[in-house]
């Protein structure tokens, strides 16, 4: 039966590839609207405005000009040259105002800023750290009478070698923008779902459940997310908000559809913790991970309300180096003070001084890498200590589930650190969290 599940699963990944793929296409559709609003507001002719003084907080609707007649002019040129409905772009708010004194509603940001200049020094500093770190560890390796744990320090190198994949994944993500960074982490959602159900014993009724949380609540998340940038609107004129579709689609609907799904088949047996586990994977998996990529749609401003002009490929970049820096330092600490082990059924290597004191670590990371981000630095300290919090918890989380399932690791596609799930766990439950801190208290 388990071989089974795993060759119908890896015919779903072959199916969910090719469902994000033709998505990919419809989004980049999509995105050709803004593209056409753009290149309409540069051609617009800019006509010369009184300025006109306000009383209260209310303005006074300004009123078009007609140009004065030459002299010797026909009076119907000068109608002619007077424009029936003048229209004036604010390039700051993006709005728009009709010479009869109606206002339209205003344009929605649709642009991003390319690659800045900190995160290109950021992610080379990275690398270049990477770099030296592997050549250091090599080279403690080849020494036969080291004084480092041998175990250890294989494991060190097998924790470089996921680093370095992660670097790769990053760069595709960089080279390609936006729609390369959803399809990418809307593939990594697939497989760390599929690792997460393949450990799970699963039944014959689960099978269509399973075929629509796969091939299409996963790649509908993430098509629902690339569409976040489009100005398509409804009837009445008022854009679509795909933010309330996606960040309820999983929770809500497929909550409810997947128990109702595998009701149909008519196997109650373990029904509860059949449907809960399902349930459980595509939140975590998912709806957790989509976080990620749904930071490129904030439009963000800074704690003096400023407007943010940075990379939001910048932003994302700072959350992931947080969440993997915090998970070292935290193991660090547990390695040098760890006196007093948090659960030791659980995870015996994670204690409370290595929680403590690798959050504060990183914070202290945050907050020298607060030029990528919107953050003051001291709110960019802030933030990595709860991304610290919240990822400790998230490995406690998924360490319980391996325990539980009597597993060492989820799977083995990262080469020398087990599967995906083992590496994105925390960035999983912390990306929730950072999005929506990152949206209540900066966004516009």
């Amino acid at each position: 039966m388990g071989r089974k599940v795993d060759l119908m699963l890896r015919h779903f990944a072959i199916v969910s590839s090719f469902c994000l793929l033709v998505s990919s296409s419809l989004i980049a559709y999509a995105q050709n609207e803004p593209a056409a609003i753009t290149a309409a507001e540069a051609a617009v002719v800019e006509v010369p405005t009184v300025e006109v003084p306000t009383i209260g907080a209310k303005a006074i609707e300004p009123q078009s000009v007609p140009p004065t007649p030459e002299p010797g002019s026909q009076g119907t040129t000068a109608s002619k040259a007077q424009p029936s409905d003048e229209v004036v772009v604010d390039n700051a708010s993006k709005s728009v105002a009709t010479g009869s004194g109606t206002t339209a509603k205003p344009l929605r940001q649709i642009s991003r800023n390319a690659i800045s200049y900190p995160l290109l020094i950021l992610f080379s500093s990275v690398v270049i750290a990477l770099g030296i770190t592997t050549a250091i560890a090599r080279y403690l390796t080849r020494q036969p009478n080291s004084s480092f744990n041998p175990a250890q320090l294989q494991r060190f190198v097998l924790r470089l070698r996921a680093w370095w994949t992660i670097c790769l994944f990053v760069v595709f993500g960089l080279v390609v923008h936006r729609i390369g960074i959803i399809i990418l982490f809307g593939l990594i959602s697939f497989w760390a779902f599929r690792e997460f159900i393949t450990m799970t014993p699963t039944r014959r009724g689960d099978h269509r459940a399973l075929f629509w949380s796969l091939v299409v609540f996963t790649p509908l998340q993430y098509v629902l997310i690339g569409l976040g940038e489009t100005n398509w609107e409804w009837k009445s004129g008022e854009p679509v908000d795909f933010y309330g579709v996606y960040s309820i689609m999983i929770p809500v609907y497929a909550s409810l559809f997947i128990p109702a799904r595998i009701a149909m088949a008519g196997d109650h047996k373990r029904f509860l913790e059949r449907s809960a586990q399902i349930t459980s994977g595509l939140l975590i998996c998912v709806y957790a991970l989509s976080h990620v990529p749904a930071l490129l749609d904030l439009d963000l401003a800074d704690s003096s309300h400023n407007r943010w002009t940075g990379s939001s490929e910048g932003l994302v970049f700072f959350f992931i180096l947080i969440s993997q820096v915090a998970d070292v330092l935290q193991w660090s600490w547990g390695q040098i003070a760890g006196k007093h082990v948090v659960a030791k059924e659980i995870s015996p290597s994670r204690t409370w001084e290595g929680c403590i004191g690798g959050s504060l670590s990183a914070g202290l990371v945050g907050a020298v890498l607060y030029k990528v981000t919107p953050f003051q630095m001291g709110e960019a300290a802030l933030i990595s200590i709860i991304i610290a919090f919240v990822g400790f918890a998230g490995g406690m989380t998924m360490s319980a589930i391996k325990r539980n399932r009597n597993v060492q690791d989820y799977g083995t596609l990262v080469l020398g650190h087990a599967g995906v799930l083992d590496r994105i766990d925390t960035i999983c439950f912390s990306a929730p969290v950072f999005y929506h801190i990152t949206r209540f208290f900066f966004s516009i």
